[in-house]
């Protein structure tokens, strides 16, 4: 494998270093196919549309009174996803996010992107209206995967009352910020379901942090 090296200032273009890349490798014969970062495209994103099928089937199989599903936003994927499915279903169950790096209103953009590619793509017609999109900003502490001593307390303590290990760059970012938000009466909800989107191997470079 070759790897391509980009600086932080690149980064913020890699959508387009990507592409250009593609191109690149496409001209020299080659098959070429761009996985984005997290995955998180329309062809990504059926993966939650699936899981919030899965989900409110479950919730309504067991009666449960789940208002709203909240999620991690790390790229965008996993809440464009959901909000696929919820749009799909015609399901009254909200979603919104707590972003784990740059700021809401980058994800509004990146969510409304990836919805706008399934629709063209997909040839659904799935219409968004203001307020759809729900992102909580505020939470991304030191930058991401900058982890501080309110994630290290949460991951311990979620681990001794819970027995669930949450991750320091996204989970424990995402459920901090859920309480907070409980806390301080900002959600307008009373049953959340918070779903756990991994990143467990997080924890391994940052384990000085936990001994």
């Amino acid at each position: 494998a070759t790897i391509i090296h980009v600086t932080a200032e690149e980064y913020k273009n890699i959508g387009e270093i990507m592409a250009e890349k593609s191109a690149e490798f496409s001209r020299a014969g080659k098959k070429m196919y761009v996985i984005p970062e997290g995955g998180s495209n329309e062809t990504g994103s059926w993966g939650y549309c699936q899981c919030f099928v899965e989900a409110e089937a479950q919730i309504k199989a067991d009666k449960m009174p789940i208002e709203a599903i909240a999620v991690a936003s790390g790229s965008g994927g996993t809440h464009a996803g959901l909000l696929i499915g919820k749009k799909l279903t015609e399901s009254n169950i909200d979603i919104f996010s707590i972003n784990v790096c740059d700021d809401s209103e980058y994800f509004k953009n990146k969510i409304s992107a990836i919805i706008a590619q399934f629709n063209r793509k997909y040839g659904y017609r799935i219409q968004l209206d203001p307020g759809d999109i729900a992102i909580y900003d505020g939470y991304v502490g030191g930058g991401y995967g900058i982890t501080g001593s309110k994630e290290v307390e949460l991951i311990r303590r979620f681990i001794r009352q819970e027995g669930i290990v949450l991750d320091p760059v996204y989970t424990a970012k995402a459920f901090l910020g859920l309480e907070n938000l409980i806390d301080q009466h900002k959600l307008p909800y009373k049953n959340i379901l918070f779903i756990h989107t991994g990143g467990l191997f997080g924890i391994f470079p940052q384990s000085q942090l936990f001994e």
